[in-house]
Formats: structure tokens, sequence, C-alpha cells
């Protein structure tokens, strides 16, 4: 059986190709459901059966877990929820959170733009112009953390690398945050 701090899962484990397989989840809290590991809900119900056709992981969420990859002794597991929670952060898919991975220059000011926009009383600047320029060319429309970075600008929250670099997928450290 496999367990974290919302439930434990039993029926996993190797089995041979073509082998059915069936899984439990006993949550403590409220169980979410089955995920494949691209993040596809396969089944809200405890109980989930497969046919194992080759080396296939599939994961158990429970509702206090909200990601399948927050050990229980990360120091950063009840800071991560709660930023969750909060719609600061999401994870790196629908059941990762990928809290090992760098933390980068677009997630930083994304955080900060979240925390402005979810009605804050720490920071509350203010929706950026959708029209207002910004000068930086590696940051196209469209990307995820765009409008973060408009904002930013807007309102001075960040500079640039350069004047036109703002190197978003440049790594920020706890302690440049």
């Amino acid at each position: 059986a496999q367990a974290s701090r919302s439930g434990v899962v039993t029926g996993g484990g190797a089995v041979e190709a073509g082998s059915q397989v069936t899984l439990a989840a006993v949550p403590r809290s409220l169980f979410s459901g089955w995920y494949d590991a691209a993040g596809t809900l396969l089944s809200k119900d405890p109980t989930y059966s497969l046919t194992a056709e080759k080396n296939t992981t599939v994961y158990a969420l429970f509702d206090d877990d909200l990601f399948v990859d927050l050990p229980d002794d990360a120091w950063y597991l009840e800071d991560a929820i709660e930023a969750a929670r909060r719609g600061l952060v999401n994870g790196t898919s629908a059941i990762t959170f990928s809290g090992e991975i760098p933390f980068s220059r677009a997630m930083a000011v994304t955080m900060l733009y979240r925390l402005d926009q979810g009605n804050s009383d720490i920071l509350s600047l203010g929706a950026a112009d959708p029209d207002a320029a910004v000068p930086f060319q590696d940051v196209p429309e469209g990307e995820w953390y765009s409008e973060a970075v408009r904002w930013a600008y807007q309102y001075q929250v960040v500079n640039g690398v350069s004047a036109t670099s703002f190197a978003p997928n440049q790594s920020v450290t706890r302690q440049d945050f």
C-alpha cells in the first residue's frame, strides 16, 4: 500500500502486461480521483480497475493533497497547498506541483500579479492597461505569464534584465524573491 498524509492506496505495484489490476483508495478526507501521468482524470470512483498493457503509472489524488508529487516531509508542503488554494500558484500540470524545479522570473511575477488581483491587502495596484506596450522581446503575447509581466512593467514592480529583455525563464532564488 502507498500512503500520503490524506489517504492510502492498495492494489498497485509491478504486474505483467495483460494483467487486470484493481486499485482502491481509502481517503482520510475526500477523494478527488485517479489520474494518469499526464494529469488526465481517469475515474472519480475510489475503486479503479484497469488492464496493464505496458508500464503504466496511475495516481490517486486526495482533496487535501492537491498534487501527487508533494512529499509529506517537504519543507514547502503546507505553503504550496495554501498558495494553490488561494490561487497564487498553479501546478505544472493538473496533478503535479514540481516543487523542486527552479523558480523563474515568470513564476515570481505571476505570483505577485495574482496576489494583487486577488483583492489582497498586501498589494492593490489594479489591473494593467491591456493596450500598454511592453518592450520585452522575450515575452510574446499569449504566454501564461504575459499579462503578469505587462502588469509588473506598468506598475514598476520588476525591471527587465535589459531594456528589451525580461528573461522569463531565468531562475530566481528565495533570497532574490
